[in-house]
């Protein structure tokens, strides 16, 4: 009798990691072909390559990650917003989510703003400073080179 129990338990762990193991195969091959697509430029393969592990693997940080990372490079500020809040969902002290859901927000914020003076007819100097200092933190480097410029002159 123990014999056969010992059997059918083993049998059972067998049972259990295989199951484990079918998930987690695809799963690995997905994230590396998206991977490869997302360092080569390939957006889109890899946003399909990503989504189609958070089918297997809904918590998936990378991918939900790398996807927030796709959605900001589309200015799809909303979408960027849900990836990076899910990351932190899933790990609270993801520092680079954290930064980047603020970026994602201030772009968006940016964008309005410059409607906002666009189609304003008393654009108060207030908004303007707001709209430069978003500007600033937003792209620091071409700012940079602004100045540069500036004082060689």
């Amino acid at each position: 009798m123990r014999i056969i129990l010992s059997l059918l338990m083993t049998l059972f762990i067998l049972a259990c990691s295989t199951k484990t193991t079918l998930v987690n195969a695809p799963v690995s091959a997905l994230f590396i072909e998206a991977e490869r697509n997302y360092a080569a430029g390939h957006y889109k393969q890899a946003e399909k390559r990503y989504l189609k592990v958070l089918e297997y693997r809904k918590n998936h940080l990378e991918s939900s990650f790398k996807l927030a990372n796709i959605a900001m490079r589309r200015s799809d500020y909303k979408r960027a917003h849900y990836y990076y809040a899910k990351v932190i969902h899933i790990s609270p002290g993801h520092v680079k989510s954290h930064h980047n859901i603020t970026l994602a927000h201030l772009m968006a914020a940016s964008k309005h703003i410059t409607d906002y003076i666009k189609y304003s007819r008393n654009t108060k100097p207030d908004v303007l400073q707001l709209r430069d200092a978003i500007n600033n933190y937003i792209n620091p480097a071409a700012n940079f080179r602004i100045k540069a410029s500036n004082t060689n002159r």
